[in-house]
């Protein structure tokens, strides 16, 4: 069963399992995807991806999975890091993002794999903007 998705549509449909994925990195672990959500995700991207004009959806799926993590890591691990000023809380509290922030990153990969197929890997992407932004960030001796 194909269905051409709107760019417009699939984006919205993403926005919003994007949305559920970043309470997660909020620190709010009962928050978790049914299989019939986790299906409407992967099948989104699936279909907004073979369709006739597939490259360029697949080139904006791809942009807001990036952005969605840039995002992710610029509101919630950022701040929360900044304001430590014991060594001991600031190491603590990376390791929590961190941990968040993986759980986030896997439910997103899950449902933008497809892509994987084609462009850059998520799962070296998700890793380099997170070690990027703490190298950036974090003054080091």
């Amino acid at each position: 069963m194909f269905k051409d998705i709107p760019l417009e549509e699939g984006l919205m449909i993403m926005e919003e399992g994007i949305g559920k994925a970043k309470k997660i990195m909020q620190g709010c672990p009962e928050t978790k995807f049914t299989f019939a959500e986790y299906q409407k995700y992967y099948e989104c991207v699936y279909f907004m991806s073979i369709c006739e004009n597939g490259n360029e959806k697949s080139k904006q799926l791809y942009n807001l999975f990036k952005r969605s993590l840039e995002e992710s890591i610029e509101t919630m691990v950022v701040p929360s890091l900044v304001c430590q000023d014991d060594e001991a809380c600031l190491l603590r509290q990376l390791v929590l993002m961190w941990s968040n922030y993986k759980s986030m990153a896997s439910w997103l990969y899950q449902f933008f794999h497809y892509l994987d197929r084609f462009l850059r890997s998520f799962t070296v992407n998700s890793k380099l903007l997170h070690y990027d932004w703490f190298v950036d960030l974090l003054p080091f001796p």
